[in-house]
């Protein structure tokens, strides 16, 4: 994982249930209780993250790092998924994060970003977490 450092009232690890509308222009997202998840996640989290497209604006996710349950196959129901608008296309995308250990992804999306984080039990387990940035960025055409 590349280094960032940043203050603390730009992460958002809130989980309530329901989406929870990102409206910075900068802004991190993380599982609750980031780096670790001994306390487990007993309900789904939900972000959605908007580009101002009135300006022109795309989002560009990088995701620094994302963990799902190690050696043991849960993608339908423990993992991270995000769920984009791939710009040459508009065509929705959407990636899940299971069974692997990803740094340094970067994504751009022309519409909406939906992140979505899947409950998981309490334990030591070192999975299922992950720590995502995000920026919209200006987009000139010549």
């Amino acid at each position: 994982m590349d280094h960032i450092c940043i203050e603390d009232t730009v992460v958002s690890s809130k989980c309530t249930g329901s989406f929870i509308d990102q409206v910075p222009r900068f802004g991190v997202l993380s599982n609750p209780g980031f780096p670790g998840n001994h306390d487990g996640l007993p309900s789904t989290c939900y972000w959605a993250i908007y580009p101002d497209t009135d300006r022109g604006e795309e989002v560009e996710i990088t995701i620094h790092q994302a963990h799902s349950v190690e050696g043991t196959h849960v993608c339908d129901t423990q993992y991270l998924q995000i769920q984009y608008s791939l710009c040459n296309s508009n065509s929705l995308t959407i990636h899940r994060f299971c069974e692997e250990k990803v740094s340094n992804i970067k994504i751009h999306s022309c519409g909406t970003v939906f992140v979505t984080h899947y409950p998981f039990p309490a334990g030591n387990d070192l999975g299922n977490r992950f720590l995502i940035s995000y920026q919209g960025t200006l987009v000139l055409y010549l």
